[in-house]
């Protein structure tokens, strides 16, 4: 899968980049998805940061469709 620049770059701070949704949830991770790739990431908030980790299918609960 080829990642957009912007996830190629990588996300940052709590919200990661505008393209990101929330996809799902895994205890303290969330689950978001690029609209722009389909690039899954998995956020934890650890204290005040938040670090990313680059998921290759999708973890955890899956959020209802709006």
């Amino acid at each position: 899968m080829e990642s957009c620049i912007k996830c190629a770059i990588g996300p940052v701070g709590a919200a990661g980049h505008a393209e990101l949704f929330s996809y799902s949830f895994s205890g303290p991770s969330i689950g978001l998805k690029c609209r722009n790739c389909g690039r899954m990431w998995l956020r934890k908030q650890e204290g005040e940061a938040f670090t990313w980790t680059a998921s290759e299918a999708s973890e955890g609960s899956l959020l209802p469709p709006r």
